[in-house]
């Protein structure tokens, strides 16, 4: 539903382009066929707490996905963003939180969460003298093994979709506090790129001290392109004073979307991206530097 709107014919019958920076290459696909990681939400129902389908996660973003559809579409169509008291509202903003958290590297990054607790506790209790065996391992092998990076504690794949699904709703109120507007390129600025993690968050004024912007920080933006056209920004209670995006700020919201992609980029055609040194690239030369894994993008 998403990807639908760069197609070529604006369906999720039509195809759209892919740039894959694992194989430096790109073309064409079909909607159906952009961002899929087969299983990638199947649950172990023989794990579950309750009696569950193996495709519940998947039926709860479908659940959203509906809601939030028939906003989007008026947005893309030229309406501004709901009003903040609406239904129409929380299920765009329970739509976005649902772009934030469903995909892999978020998952990835719920697996590390979840990990290094479980060993922190292991080097804790050798410390404290309290493990004293790992099966056929002294306390000493493990840890030793843990430090090599030869031994890998895995999580249960329920506990990440669990810990993904509980994080959406929390979010979703995140991003309900803040204001949105909706900006559209101007008709010579070129189109909106979109990659593997869709929902774009950045730094507005950088506090000393702080690196990693957060959902729930002030002097932070929230970009998420929902078409090549348009996209929807969510700031703390201001509106941009320009909502018409020139050649230049398209070209920078490009480079900020691939800088935060992990591996694909889609687009509906060509676009521009702006490097580091402030050169606007065109798309082979974003897929140059991008393979060589310099830094594409600022």
């Amino acid at each position: 539903m998403f990807i639908a709107s760069w197609s070529s014919c604006g369906s999720n019958r039509g195809s759209i382009m892919q740039m894959d920076r694992q194989c430096s290459e790109i073309r064409g696909i079909k909607v159906r066929d952009a961002g899929v990681t087969k299983n990638l939400y199947k649950i172990d129902s023989g794990l579950a707490p309750a009696p569950v389908g193996p495709a519940i996660v998947e039926e709860s973003f479908q659940l959203i996905e509906s809601a939030a559809a028939p906003v989007l579409r008026k947005i893309i169509s030229g309406h501004n963003p709901p009003a903040p008291d609406s239904e129409e509202y929380q299920n765009l903003c329970g739509f976005l939180a649902s772009l934030v958290m469903r995909v892999p590297s978020r998952l990835q990054w719920f697996d590390e969460l979840l990990r290094r607790p479980v060993e922190t506790a292991i080097r804790r209790l050798h410390v404290n003298g309290e493990l004293l065996r790992a099966g056929a391992m002294s306390a000493e092998e493990l840890v030793g093994m843990l430090d090599r990076g030869e031994v890998e504690i895995k999580i249960n794949k329920n506990a990440q979709l669990g810990f993904m699904l509980h994080s959406t709703y929390p979010l979703r109120s995140i991003l309900m506090a803040r204001t949105w507007s909706v900006l559209r390129s101007r008709s010579d600025a070129g189109e909106l790129v979109f990659g593997d993690s869709p929902v774009i968050l950045t730094w507005t004024d950088r506090r000393p001290g702080v690196d990693s912007p957060g959902f729930g920080l002030q002097n932070t933006a929230v970009f998420v392109p929902v078409g090549p056209t348009c996209a929807l920004l969510g700031l703390w209670d201001k509106v941009p004073r320009d909502l018409r995006l020139s050649a230049q700020q398209v070209a920078f919201w490009n480079s900020e979307s691939i800088s935060q992609a992990s591996r694909f980029i889609f687009f509906r055609d060509t676009f521009s991206a702006m490097h580091c040194s402030g050169v606007i690239d065109d798309v082979a030369t974003v897929l140059r530097r991008w393979s060589e894994r310099t830094t594409p993008t600022s």
